[in-house]
């Protein structure tokens, strides 16, 4: 209808329509929200709560940190799926960059996730490694952390491409008397 119309004149003359703009601003804020996320459950600085008796016990502090972890790997992906639906209900009213941007945002998401899940399954298997196997089981480690910066990296970069791209449609363009 005619928020269409407005939106396709103010997209090829460069300007963002206040529709274009609540959009874009609804997909940075939701984007920004999982990325955060992303960044605790990847920080290699992690916390466990357990409760004050179990403080000393290295099992409960494992099980407490693998429930959080899960707990906000779920969250992370449902708001990482929220962000797909939001981005496609809104898009005749993004820039087509823009959009493909979040949405290649929101597939590279899923591999991250996919690599953190594998090393949490390593994980738990640390503790039947024998002496004689950790040697191995170090390279294996290191291997889990490279696959997860290989995967992090491009959705670092696309990250920041929707920055830059959200900035640039967002900031006033001043045109010099010729």
């Amino acid at each position: 209808g005619p928020q269409m119309l407005l939106a396709l004149f103010t997209q090829r003359s460069g300007m963002l329509s206040e529709v274009q703009l609540k959009a874009a601003q609804e997909t940075w804020e939701v984007l920004d929200g999982v990325h955060n996320q992303l960044a605790d459950l990847i920080s290699p600085h992690q916390t466990a709560y357990v409760l004050a008796d179990q403080a000393n016990d290295f099992e409960a502090a494992r099980t407490a940190l693998r429930r959080q972890q899960e707990q906000r790997t779920d969250q992370m992906l449902t708001d990482n799926h929220a962000l797909f639906r939001l981005v496609s209900s809104r898009k005749p009213f993004l820039p087509t960059k823009l959009f493909q941007r979040v949405f290649a945002y929101t597939e590279q998401l899923e591999k991250v996730s996919e690599a953190l899940q594998e090393r949490r399954h390593f994980t738990d298997a640390l503790s039947d490694v024998e002496p004689g196997e950790r040697a191995a089981a170090l390279a294996e480690a290191k291997r889990h952390l490279a696959t997860i910066a290989k995967v992090s990296l491009p959705l670092m970069e696309l990250r920041e491409a929707v920055e830059i791209e959200i900035r640039d449609l967002t900031t006033p363009r001043l045109r010099m008397p010729k």
